[in-house]
């Protein structure tokens, strides 16, 4: 399921980043056109045709340019050579990677060298200059455009090396396959934990002793905590005639298997001491004078 769904975001990933490129080359290329060959003034002195192109116009059509070359190509090769190394993981992470830093610095750029431009538009008594605005359209389309490509490429390569990473980590080396036949997991665990720790077989315990519920046995209990014992067992019936029905099996204290309950240790009685008689005292009797 996560293989299929990372394909599909895969597939829609790499469509809009080609369709973005394309339009920041359109954009791009309407503006250099405007700036080489329309005539603009800005407080008297001649700003526009230029004799060269902006830097950041030529950089945005140079990233996009080479977005559009070779994303289709390595979708291209993967449908038409199976196992070719432009398929793999490590070279998809590798390229795009990169490409992702190509686009971050594009948009960077764009931003930082159409300011005094965005600017002038911004004027009121520049509304009605239409070469003005026009370049002004083109820069911002760029600029958003710019912006979305590297978003989504961020996302897709995130998403693709932290599921890589984690199938290597369980001991299944992705990095030389290629995305559609890989198989991810996203079945998280929590270090240190195990589920089953403290739960016993209610069977099992039964076969031991029969005198013990089996629910008391789903799940360990803390110390000290009494466990519920069925009494219609004739061994834990058989009492003596006159006292109460004992809720545990009357064992001998040491004497008594595992898991089954047992009796207090028996406490020294203790010794009488013997009761001396008091002695009588003896009075001697008076002499009569």
């Amino acid at each position: 399921m996560v293989q299929h769904k990372l394909f599909l975001v895969r597939e829609g990933v790499m469509a809009a980043l080609i369709t973005f490129s394309v339009v920041v080359v359109a954009t791009n290329a309407h503006y250099i056109f405007i700036t080489l060959n329309d005539t603009l003034f800005v407080d008297g002195f001649a700003a526009w045709p230029q004799d060269s192109p902006d830097t950041f116009s030529l950089f945005n059509v140079a990233v996009a340019g080479l977005t559009i070359l070779t994303v289709p190509a390595m979708l291209l090769i993967e449908r038409l050579r199976r196992g070719a190394f432009t398929s793999m993981i490590i070279f998809e992470l590798g390229w795009l990677g990169t490409l992702l830093i190509l686009w971050i610095a594009s948009a960077s750029n764009t931003v930082n060298s159409v300011r005094f431009l965005l600017a002038l538009c911004s004027l009121s008594l520049n509304k009605r200059v239409s070469v003005l605005q026009s370049a002004c359209r083109d820069v911002r389309a760029s600029e958003a455009f710019g912006h979305l490509a590297w978003v989504s490429l961020f996302g897709y390569v995130s998403a693709l090396f932290f599921l890589s990473y984690k199938a290597s980590q369980q001991g299944k080396p992705v990095w030389r396959s290629a995305v559609s036949e890989t198989e991810f997991h996203t079945n998280f665990t929590v270090p240190n934990f195990n589920e089953n720790a403290g739960r016993q077989d209610p069977e099992a315990v039964k076969d031991q002793d029969p005198t013990v519920d089996p629910q008391n046995m789903s799940y360990g209990y803390p110390a000290n905590q009494p466990v519920v014992y069925d009494m219609s067992q004739p061994q834990l019936a058989q009492t003596q005639q006159g006292q109460p029905q004992a809720p545990y099996a009357q064992v001998p204290y040491g004497q008594a298997q595992y898991g089954q309950p047992q009796g207090l240790p028996d406490q020294p009685q203790p010794q009488a001491q013997p009761v001396q008689a008091p002695q009588q005292a003896y009075v001697q009797p008076r002499q009569q004078i």
